[in-house]
C-alpha cells in the first residue's frame, strides 16, 4: 500500500512533541511507500511565509527543513495532473468545501494510494481510501 501524506501529518513530524502514535506508524510503514502531495508543499510554504512576518529565525529553520522534505522525497512528491484534474472535477461537485482535500483525495484515487490524514471528516466525503496514522493501533 502507498499513502499520501496529508499536510497535518507532515507538519506534526517537526513538532517538539509530536504524536507517539503518528512516529510509530511511520516507523514500521516501508519509507518508500510514504508520498507527498506537490499541494502540501504549497501548503506547508504559504504557512512558512506567512510565520516570517512574526518569527523570521523560525521561519528559517522551517524553510531548511523543506528543502530537506524536497531531497527525501524527491521522486516521491506527486505532481498534479489532467487525470487527477478530472477527478477533481467530480470530487469538487460533492462539495466545495475542502477545494485542497479534494485535490489530494483525487490524487490518491487516480493513483490507488490511501490518504494519511488526522482530518478524516474533511475527506471521508470525497471516498478515497483513508488513515488515521495519530490513532492508536493494535499492532
Amino acid at each position: 500500500m502507498n499513502y499520501i501524506l496529508d499536510t497535518n501529518v507532515i507538519s506534526e513530524l517537526v513538532k517538539p512533541s509530536p504524536n507517539q502514535n503518528l512516529i510509530k506508524w511511520i516507523s514500521v510503514i516501508d519509507q518508500g511507500s510514504l508520498y507527498i502531495s506537490a499541494i502540501s508543499i504549497g501548503e506547508i510554504k504559504s504557512g512558512i511565509i506567512k510565520l516570517r512576518v512574526s518569527n523570521a529565525k523560525k521561519a528559517n529553520e522551517l524553510d531548511s527543513w523543506v528543502n530537506e522534505l524536497l531531497q527525501v522525497y524527491t521522486k516521491r512528491i506527486l505532481e498534479i495532473n489532467v487525470d487527477t484534474c478530472l477527478i477533481w472535477a467530480e470530487l469538487m461537485n460533492i462539495t466545495k468545501n475542502h477545494p485542497i482535500d479534494a485535490l489530494i483525495s483525487a490524487q490518491a484515487i487516480n493513483l490507488n494510494y490511501c490518504v494519511a490524514t488526522r482530518n478524516i471528516a474533511d475527506f471521508e466525503h470525497f471516498k478515497c481510501r483513508l488513515i488515521n496514522p495519530f490513532e492508536k493501533r493494535n499492532s
